[in-house]
């Protein structure tokens, strides 16, 4: 049937005119066609914007997590002004207490020991700090080894430290009467 009306109305012949009834046909068709293809366009455009599929709402936010560090100072622990201790007089030792506070759960604080010109004498990592926890789980360290004039910079990191995972960190929690753990950072190690 489809060749039968191909043949009518389709088909020119070798030197045959193409009649009126032909061309009305073959403009008819392509018409249909162009008009068939703007509706399956349309029709797609209005079901992608209209949809009304709805997505829960996710909130991102960023953790935060600081340090906050004390050192001993005649028996009793004073908080540092910012994260930056030099070591002044005959002091060769430094008694520290690591309390962590911020939305993050854990982290750990990078301990970097420099001379008085600059130079990085001594790179140490604490062991994890958690913010949510109990007094005994402060964390607590002694750094021996010191000299006049060492910078000690103390920088706060959000996560999880690989020198805890490689058993390699510092400092620990500890019960009174106990001794700190102790990193000595003298230029002679």
């Amino acid at each position: 049937m489809l060749k039968k009306l191909y043949k009518d109305f389709f088909e020119v012949r070798d030197g045959e005119n193409v009649s009126d009834k032909v061309f009305t046909a073959r403009i008819f068709s392509s018409c249909a066609i162009v008009i068939i293809c703007l509706l399956a366009m349309g029709i797609s455009a209005y079901a992608y914007f209209s949809s009304s599929q709805a997505t829960a709402s996710n909130k991102l936010t960023s953790a935060n997590y600081d340090i906050d560090i004390s050192y001993e100072d005649n028996g009793s622990y004073t908080e540092l002004a910012d994260s930056t201790y030099v070591v002044s007089g005959a002091k060769t030792s430094l008694k520290l207490k690591f309390d962590a506070t911020g939305s993050a759960t854990t982290g750990y604080c990078k301990i970097v020991v420099s001379d008085s010109l600059g130079n990085v004498r001594s790179t140490v990592f604490t062991s994890q700090i958690e913010t949510k926890k109990t007094p005994d789980e402060i964390i607590y360290l002694e750094i021996t080894g010191l000299e006049d004039g060492n910078v000690i910079q103390f920088i706060p990191c959000w996560g999880t430290s690989v020198a805890s995972t490689e058993g390699k960190a510092v400092g620990s929690a500890v019960a009174d009467g106990e001794p700190l753990p102790v990193v000595n950072v003298s230029s002679s190690n």
